[in-house]
Formats: structure tokens, C-alpha cells, sequence
């Protein structure tokens, strides 16, 4: 016992030495060191947790009676990843997605016939050239149009958002060909009505009215034309459209207020524009610069800083450097206006914590909010943009060095090529088995193949048996433990496997032919059932008793002829099974019996029958002694008869036995 204490005793120092060695190097190594106090019981823990709400990740807001931003810190599913969403809402229809919804009004009435007219269009393709165009208004930009005179026409059901919408085979711009031919009063107030059915709420939405004249067509109910067009104009303005009027070639001041009434005002100074045959294409520009400029300075962006150890993903366009601060600096929000003129929306950028900047766990500021660094920016009721900014404690999210990892084992081919679709990771092998992958520690910077990581208890380096039996998979090559850096996907190390061949496929075949042994028809193939045999196993040539070499009466038809082995002559009737399946085939020939017909023998010529001769007269008997005499009949005769005298003496003499007994 006091021996175990001794041991135990000594135990406890070397280990407190190791751990004091080890926090000696890994305190040399802090760059940034955070709180260490783990989560509370119940969070999400390793990563995944944030402060004051670790359910939602609600950090931080702001909120104005025009304006409110909250912000949101989440864990993503990728160890040391995380989701910083901004939402705002703005009171005031200047709020802007960033997208642009454009309706142009073409004047095509009788005045405008001729050099104007021909000018006009040729302005309108510009201006639609330039916006589909323009780099800052890229993917976010629909045209639609609308001509009038006594009435108005809708010219596009369909909102034209690509150039190559209106562009012809050769290169030409084509958006003017839609305005038919001039002619007839001007009703304005038409053109503003149809206008209203193109307004798109999820837009910004701009009008441009090219007009030439005073309106002298529409109104009733006691409104004079001029009055009408005017009320329709103001129903565009309350949904939320901003006018532009180009008063083209006026020469009265009557039409020129008119226009003016229409157009909507920027500073109390109406968007009126006085435009002519020569200048059309200028005037149309500058708008179109407006318009663009307008839509930019209407953008709510947000503004965050973004302190070590984290960094940014993406965002390229958007981060800078500041005082040797990571700013994402005016990052748009894509907002959407609803009726009452109240735009909303969203945006989300990721950022991960930098392993090299970070010892051990602990507690992390993900955003620094000093210095009201942290903003919504957006434009209300007039051009000017306002800012709010968000203040307070910095958010803080829980980081433990958590690494995956993954160990696998390639399967290959004889040649060592890896096969498709044959990674695995445990043995025995089986179609889509996943990779053995685990979680380390920042204390275990590597993990080796070894039997812990694999479910089947079997060491990484086995041999690992293929599916139908015919072989195995055998480790070749070398292979390092797998080195664990903080992104997962490179975290993964692979054992290849070539094939090792054992058993193999044979085949025998075979055929019967009549004359032409390229016609030979093949009639039986050996074997049918029984599966690989090993490399080297002998195969004996059977070409005897089979039933295809008979005919329906049992009369042989067919006789051995020759056989060949991969397609050349063999004389063997035994082979060895080679590894090459193809060298495994061997033909065997039969060849059809050929009867010759039955044919009765020549018959011969008679001949002549020969005279007989004269019998000669008999001499006279002489008396001799008494012989006797018999021939092969006779002998037969007489050796029944002596048989049967001895079975008739012998059954006499036993009877004679059995009285005297």
C-alpha cells in the first residue's frame, strides 16, 4: 500500500509538471485574451452562445420616431462563424430599395410632327440606353412608357429591365419604335392616369413628361383640362413617383407653368425642364444623372466595425481599414416602401474569429461599438441623410478552439487509381458510408490513424476485403496523422488502398458449325453458376457426353473438332485461371457429321452350270469288322445320353442309402 501511495505520489508531479510546462507555452502564445468563464448551465456553449439573449442573439438598438435599427448576433453552422443581421425601418417615402422603376410619357400629338418628333425618340433611346447601363443602378432598373395625344396609350405590359430587350440584330437601340405616328389634341391628364397603373411600390418610382403644348383635351366634372392633368399629377406624387416635366419647345409661359405644376419639387424649385429640338438629348441625361444620384443618396446603409479577432467574409467593396480598424462602411439594406410610406428591411454579412489571434476559451467582442462607430444611415422627408447610431456594451461570443477533422480510406484500382465513389471510412467496405470525422481540442494539434477513430475496431491500415469476394484492398504508399487547422474542409488526410486480385472469372465455350467455323453457333457455356475460383486453379476441357452432339433419335450428330484459348490454337485440355479475366475463355469446336447415302452392292453375271459326270458304278461291298462311327451331331446325342445315365444311377443310389438307413 505505501509502495501504490509512493507511486501515486510521483504520478501527481510529473503530471503537475507537464501542465506547468504546458501553460507556460501556451500563455507565450496569447495575442488577444478574453474572459475564460465558460457559458451558463443551459446555454448553447462552444461558440454558439451570445449576450444578453443566447437564444435569439438580439444584441443591440436604436430607435428615433423616424427611424429605428436593431441588430442581431448569431451562430452560423460553421465552427467560428457568425451572422450580424441589421434590420431598420424608416419612416418617410424617400426610402429607397435602390431599385428604379422609370414610366416615360412621349408627347405624340400634332404638333410634334416632323423634325421634333424624329429628335424626341431619338432622345428617349438615349436616356433608356443610359439607365439600363449604368453601373450603379446594375440588375435594378425597369422602363415603361406611355404615349398620348387626344387619349393616352400603355405601350409596355411588360417592364423592359435588359438592354438587349431593346437592342435589334445589329446593334441598334430600338425603345423609340414602340411611339406610334403624331396626331391629334394633347390630354396629359390621360398620360397621368395610365402613368399610375405602371407605379411599382416595391420602387422608386420616377416620371419623365416630354410635352410641347398647352393641354386642351380631358377634364370634366367641372375640371378644366389643365386642372385634370394637374390632379392626376398629384395623385402620381402621393404614391410616392417623382415627376420630371421637359417643356419641349415652349414659347408661351401658359404651357410652361403648366409644366411646371406638374413636376414635383426638390428645395421648393420644381423639376422642370426646358428642352428643344436641339438639346433634347442633354436634357434627358441630365435627368437620368439625377435620378441616379437621387437613388443613391436615398439608400439606408449601415456602417459597422469589426474588431480582432474577427474578420470579415467577402464584402470586399464594402471593408476598410480605419485607424487599423476593420469598418464595413455603408453596406446597403435593401428596403421595401409600404402604403403608408414606411420602408423596411434587412442585411446580413458573416465574419469568423481568426484562430491565430485567440488563446484558449473565452468571451470575445465581435463588434466594437465605441465612439458611435456602429450606424444606420438614411434619408427621411428631405435629401439630407441622418444618421443613428447604435450604443452600448459590445457584444461578446463565446469561442472554444473546436476543430473537425476527417481520416479516409481511399479505395483504388490494380493500377492505383482512386475508383469513383469509393472513399470509406470503415471497414468492411459499403457503398456511401460516411467519413470517420471528429472534434479536437486545441491541445491535440494532430490525430494519427489508429484503431479509436474507427468503428469496426480494425486499424486504419488493414486490409479491407472487397464486396463480391474476388480480392482485397491493401494499403500502399505512406500516410501522416492528420494536421488541424481551424477550417474544417482542410482538416482531412487519406489512406490509399490498391486492389489485390485472389479470385477470377473462366469460361468455357461451346460450338457447332456444318462447314465454315466462323459461322459456329455457340451451345452451351461452362460454368453458369459457380462464381471466381482462385488465381492459378485448373480447369479441365470436357468435350464428351454432352447433349447437343445428338439428334432428336440419340444418333450423334456432332464430333470434337479443336479448341482455342484466348483466341488461339491450344492443345492442352487443362489450363490454370489467370488473373486476366480475358485470358480465361476458352472455344470449343464441334463439327457436324457427314453420312454418306446407302448404295445396294453391283450385282455379278450368272454362270454357266457345269455338265455333271457320270456317277461311277459302285464296287462291291467287302465284309469288314463291325466299327463304330458318328459325326458332330451324333456326338451331341450321345453326350446327353451319357449325362443323363449318370443322374439316373445316382439318384437310384441314394435312394438305395436312405432304406439301408
Amino acid at each position: 500500500m505505501k509502495g501504490k501511495n509512493s507511486t501515486q505520489k510521483i504520478f501527481s508531479l510529473i503530471l503537475t509538471f507537464v501542465l506547468t510546462i504546458g501553460v507556460f507555452f501556451t500563455s507565450s502564445m496569447v495575442q488577444i485574451k478574453a474572459n475564460t468563464d465558460a457559458p451558463a448551465n443551459g446555454t448553447l456553449g462552444k461558440s454558439e452562445t451570445v449576450i444578453p439573449d443566447q437564444n435569439t442573439g438580439v444584441i443591440l438598438g436604436a430607435a428615433l420616431d423616424e427611424a429605428s435599427v436593431v441588430k442581431q448576433v448569431k451562430k452560423t453552422e460553421v465552427p467560428g462563424v457568425y451572422d450580424i443581421t441589421f434590420g431598420a425601418t424608416v419612416k418617410g417615402r424617400k426610402s429607397t430599395t435602390g431599385a428604379v422603376n422609370v414610366i416615360f410619357i412621349m408627347d405624340k400629338s400634332g404638333s410634334m410632327a416632323g423634325t421634333a418628333y424624329t429628335s424626341a425618340k431619338a432622345g428617349a433611346n438615349d436616356f433608356a440606353e443610359a439607365l439600363l447601363t449604368d453601373q450603379r443602378l446594375a440588375g435594378r432598373v425597369s422602363i415603361r412608357a406611355v404615349e398620348f395625344a387626344y387619349a393616352a396609350n400603355s405601350l409596355t405590359p411588360n417592364p423592359i429591365t435588359d438592354i438587349s430587350q431593346i437592342t435589334d440584330a445589329n446593334g441598334n437601340i430600338t425603345f423609340s419604335n414602340i411611339f406610334g405616328n403624331t396626331g391629334g389634341t394633347t390630354n396629359v391628364g390621360s398620360a397621368f392616369a395610365a402613368a399610375n397603373n405602371y407605379m411599382d411600390p416595391s420602387k422608386d418610382n420616377f416620371v419623365v413628361l416630354l410635352c410641347d403644348g398647352v393641354t386642351n383635351e380631358g377634364g370634366g366634372g367641372g375640371l378644366t383640362p389643365h386642372k385634370y392633368a394637374e390632379q392626376q399629377a398629384n395623385v402620381l406624387k402621393n404614391n410616392g413617383a417623382t415627376i420630371y416635366s421637359i417643356g419641349y419647345n415652349q414659347t408661351g409661359n401658359t404651357g410652361m407653368n403648366n409644366l411646371k405644376a406638374y413636376a414635383s419639387k426638390i428645395n421648393d424649385e420644381p423639376l422642370y425642364y426646358v428642352g428643344a429640338t436641339g438639346n433634347v438629348d442633354k436634357v434627358l441625361g441630365d435627368i437620368k444623372t439625377h435620378i441616379t444620384d437621387l437613388v443613391e443618396s436615398r439608400k439606408a446603409t449601415i456602417t459597422d466595425v469589426v474588431p480582432a479577432p474577427f474578420e470579415v467574409i467577402g464584402l470586399d467593396e464594402y471593408v476598410v481599414n480605419e485607424n487599423g480598424r476593420t469598418v464595413v462602411k455603408d453596406l446597403p439594406i435593401a428596403m421595401s416602401v409600404d402604403a403608408n410610406g414606411t420602408a423596411t428591411g434587412t442585411v446580413t454579412f458573416q465574419v469568423r474569429i481568426n484562430e491565430e489571434l485567440v488563446d484558449g476559451p473565452g468571451w470575445y467582442d465581435i463588434n466594437d461599438h465605441a465612439n458611435d462607430g456602429v450606424y444606420l444611415s438614411y434619408a427621411a422627408d428631405d435629401e439630407e441623410k441622418s444618421q443613428l447610431a447604435i450604443s452600448g456594451p459590445n457584444p461578446q461570443v463565446y469561442w472554444q478552439h473546436v476543430r473537425g477533422y476527417s481520416l479516409n480510406r481511399v479505395l483504388c484500382d490494380e493500377e492505383g487509381n482512386p475508383l469513383a465513389d469509393e472513399m470509406q471510412s470503415v471497414a468492411p467496405v459499403a457503398a456511401n458510408q460516411e467519413f470517420v470525422t471528429g472534434q479536437s481540442e486545441v491541445y491535440q494539434p494532430e490525430v494519427a490513424f489508429d484503431t479509436a477513430h474507427f468503428a469496426d475496431g480494425k486499424a486504419i491500415l488493414d486490409r479491407i476485403p472487397n464486396e463480391d469476394g474476388t480480392g482485397y484492398y491493401e494499403f500502399f504508399g505512406e500516410v501522416d496523422p492528420v494536421k488541424i487547422t481551424y477550417y474544417t474542409e482542410n482538416n482531412v488526410t487519406n489512406a490509399y488502398f490498391k486492389f489485390v486480385r485472389t479470385k477470377q472469372n473462366y469460361r468455357v465455350e461451346h460450338y457447332t458449325y456444318e462447314d465454315d467455323i466462323a459461322k459456329a453457333e455457340l451451345r452451351k457455356t461452362e460454368p453458369n453458376v459457380l462464381g471466381p475460383v482462385d488465381i492459378g486453379h485448373m480447369v479441365k476441357i470436357e468435350v464428351l457426353g454432352h447433349d447437343f452432339l445428338m439428334d432428336q433419335a440419340g444418333k450423334l450428330k456432332y464430333v470434337y473438332d479443336s479448341h482455342v484459348k484466348n483466341d488461339k490454337a491450344f492443345d492442352a485440355f487443362t489450363f490454370a485461371v489467370e488473373k486476366d479475366e480475358a485470358n480465361n475463355v476458352v472455344k470449343v469446336y464441334y463439327k457436324e457429321i457427314v453420312e454418306l447415302p446407302n448404295i445396294d452392292p453391283p450385282k455379278e453375271d450368272p454362270k454357266p452350270t457345269p455338265t455333271p459326270k457320270p456317277t461311277p458304278k459302285a464296287a462291291t461291298p467287302v465284309a469288314l469288322p463291325s466299327v463304330a462311327t458318328y459325326d458332330a451331331s451324333h456326338a451331341q446325342a450321345y453326350l446327353c445320353i451319357v449325362l443323363l445315365a449318370g443322374v439316373v444311377m445316382v439318384s437310384i443310389y441314394k435312394q438305395k442309402r436312405n432304406r439301408n438307413h
